[in-house]
């Protein structure tokens, strides 16, 4: 999304589930969540600043889509896989 040597904002799709007792189903959702880290004391932090720097940039802007992971669209809409690496 962006960058600066500093300071990094990306849109970051995650998977809330619910299970309302042991023997339910799990009902599950995706979201997506605006974070903003900057490099500070030689490690990436969260900070205010930087997120409001962020928020501030996408205002009005479209959001990605929330598309499932392994959906056709995935890449499409803009999301890249984090794997580990072998």
């Amino acid at each position: 999304m962006s960058s600066a040597p500093d300071e990094v904002a990306v849109w970051v799709l995650g998977r809330v589930v619910q299970k309302n007792g042991e023997t339910e189903r799990e009902k599950g959702s995706y979201t997506r969540t605006l974070l903003a880290v900057q490099w500070q004391d030689g490690d990436w932090k969260l900070t205010g600043p930087a997120t409001m720097r962020a928020m501030k940039a996408t205002e009005g802007k479209p959001k990605p889509e929330i598309v499932a992971p392994g959906d056709a669209e995935y890449n499409a809409a803009g999301w890249t896989a984090i794997r580990e690496a072998s």
